[in-house]
Formats: structure tokens, C-alpha cells, sequence
């Protein structure tokens, strides 16, 4: 069973289905392929009842996450500048590198000292959607600093 679950994953990621995925469908959109992590984090909870299912769900797993890094090592790259690229991009996986920490962190706490294992997914797919919202923020605060201070909206109406 390990093994089939070992190379559901390394399918899903190592040979490069979720690069396929991320250039061919969600590159346009970052968004797009957290969210996908996040349903398949979430739908995950349902696997570990069915052999069959985990492995689908591991696969799937595989792809979601390694979705997720090519569009946004190419937004990295498309905001660094000249000399800049090479530390942007190592910031970049080294933010993969602490997210896999702090993910592992909170899985282990999850475990001991909450709901438990069956919990793990749905903490998990938190994770993600935390990222949405962040990024959302990140680009109102942007559009906000672009329009530049006298742009602001106070949400009051002015006469006409």
C-alpha cells in the first residue's frame, strides 16, 4: 500500500503533472492553484476510509501542491529586477522551505493536543485558503498605494 501511495504522489508531482497543470490551466491566476490545494486538502478527508481513494487523493495532492510553484516562482521573477531575480527566488523557496515547517508544526499539534489525525485535512486546508486571503489583501493594499493618497475612499459621497 505505501508504495502505491508513494508513487500516486511522486506521479502527481516529481514527473511533472502539477507543472503541466500550473503552465496549462491555473498559470494565469496564483489563486487559482491554492484554491485547488485547499479543495483537495479538504475532499482528502473522505480518503483514508478507501484504499483506492487515498491513492487518487495523494495523486491529487501531488499535483495541487506542485501547481502551486511555478506561477509563483514566475511572479517572483516578473517583480524582481535585473540582479534581483537570483535572491528573489531564493526567498521564494526558502518561504516553500518554511511553509513545509510550519505546516508539519501545526500538523503535530493538531494531532497532539486537538482533534487528532481525522482533523489533519482540514487544518490543512486552512493553510491555503489563509493564503487567498492574504494575497487578496496584498493586492488591495497595492491598488490602494497605486491610486496614491489624494485617491483614497473615505466612503463618503461628495455633491454632485
Amino acid at each position: 500500500m505505501a508504495a502505491r501511495v508513494l508513487t500516486a504522489f511522486a506521479h502527481g508531482s516529481f514527473f511533472g503533472v502539477g507543472a503541466v497543470v500550473a503552465t496549462g490551466l491555473v498559470a494565469p491566476n496564483e489563486r487559482a492553484s491554492a484554491l485547488a490545494l485547499a479543495a483537495v486538502l479538504g475532499l482528502m478527508t473522505f480518503a483514508p476510509h478507501s484504499h483506492a481513494l487515498a491513492i487518487v487523493f495523494v495523486g491529487l495532492l501531488g499535483v495541487a501542491a506542485f501547481a502551486t510553484v511555478s506561477p509563483l516562482q514566475m511572479w517572483v521573477l516578473s517583480k524582481a529586477d535585473g540582479a534581483g531575480e537570483t535572491l528573489a527566488s531564493s526567498f521564494n523557496i526558502a518561504a516553500f522551505n518554511l511553509g513545509n515547517a510550519l505546516g508539519a508544526w501545526i500538523g503535530g499539534v493538531v494531532i497532539a493536543s486537538g482533534p487528532g489525525l481525522p482533523a489533519i485535512t482540514w487544518v490543512a486546508m486552512l493553510l491555503p485558503l489563509a493564503d487567498c486571503a492574504i494575497a487578496l489583501a496584498g493586492m488591495r493594499s497595492r491598488r490602494a498605494a497605486s491610486r496614491g493618497p489624494d485617491a483614497v475612499d473615505t466612503g463618503a459621497t461628495t455633491p454632485a
